[in-house]
């Protein structure tokens, strides 16, 4: 699997800008939902993706397996950029193209994902509820200017939280928040504050 960021970055930008154009909020949507059908195919089935990225493979046997298996399920739009990738031999970093357009949809459409990891027991419970509003706040305070479009439909104006929840034996009490689209962490776990005051005490 080839890892490319610079690759990634440009050509997830040019087709961010190509679904903006024009854009309504019916043709953004099915365009959305029809790329993260071919990132959930690859994440499944890591043989397309290793044929894909294969350098061995010409770009036009690619290009017919991308037109066989996916011509009648996918968004011509899509199609078309896989065979541009194709056609440019990119295609070999198809994995990093798609985690960077990934990274700047959730930021174009003002979206977040958090992780919240938990202790392993039966009986923990977190206010979501709370928790959604004070994070809701600080995104809205902290937002920063993106350096890309950014999608300006209604729906997309307040912060939208996406949670999900990993139970962690390690944790103690409390709770960690992993903001996956901002590489931030926050620790109010027990395990924390113990390691923290037994640094003090060995001092």
């Amino acid at each position: 699997m080839k890892q490319n960021s610079s690759v990634g970055n440009a050509y997830a930008y040019a087709f961010l800008k190509v679904i903006y154009k024009d854009l309504n909020f019916s043709s953004f949507t099915h365009l959305v939902s029809d790329m993260l059908d071919f990132c959930t195919l690859i994440n499944a089935y890591p043989s397309i993706e290793q044929f894909l990225s294969n350098p061995t493979y010409d770009s036009k046997k690619k290009k017919q397996f991308l037109n066989d298996f996916f011509s009648d399920s996918l968004n011509p739009l899509i199609i078309n950029f896989l065979n541009l990738l194709c056609d440019t031999k990119r295609i070999v970093y198809i994995s990093s193209i798609l985690v960077v357009f990934l990274e700047m949809l959730l930021k174009s459409t003002n979206s977040y994902i958090i992780e919240i990891e938990v202790p392993r027991t039966e009986n923990y419970k977190i206010d979501l509820v709370k928790l959604n509003l004070i994070l809701s706040t600080w995104f809205l305070k902290n937002k920063k200017d993106a350096q890309f479009d950014t999608i300006n439909f209604a729906c997309f104006k307040e912060p939208l939280l996406i949670y999900t929840i990993k139970q962690k034996s390690e944790l103690l009490g409390g709770f960690r928040l992993n903001f996956l689209t901002e590489s931030k962490v926050v620790d109010f776990s027990i395990a924390t504050k113990i390691q923290k005051i037994s640094k003090v005490l060995d001092y």
